[in-house]
């Protein structure tokens, strides 16, 4: 279903929070992969991981996350896109079981990013 409508801009914000937080010193290029990651979370819904090694998202360093942020940040980044994904398949699943829940905003344990 999410897949359908997009998530909500400030859910998909609200997942790179923490990430944000913890890496206080981004470079430009750094921010504006990150705004891509929320552009394509609002478009599509979700994510797969390998999307952000491929077009678009290889278009400021070839090896796409991994030659913007390194290893280190690039598998912080990669946990936060699956719990977007897990989330959207709770969401879809409570929907098809008939208990009219909708995932408007995400609810991020700390322990994910």
């Amino acid at each position: 279903m999410r897949s359908i409508v997009g998530l909500d801009r400030n859910a998909a914000k609200a997942v790179l929070a923490e990430f944000l937080a913890q890496s206080p010193r981004l470079n430009t290029d750094q921010m504006a992969f990150l705004n891509g990651i929320v552009e394509y979370l609002v478009k599509n819904g979700v994510m797969e991981p390998k999307v952000i090694f491929a077009a678009p998202f290889n278009h400021q360093h070839e090896l796409g996350v991994a030659g913007v942020f390194g290893d280190e940040l690039s598998e912080q980044i990669i946990q936060c896109i699956r719990f977007v994904n897990k989330n959207a398949g709770i969401a879809a699943t409570k929907m098809m079981n008939g208990c009219g829940f909708a995932l408007s905003a995400l609810e991020k344990p700390a322990s994910l990013c």
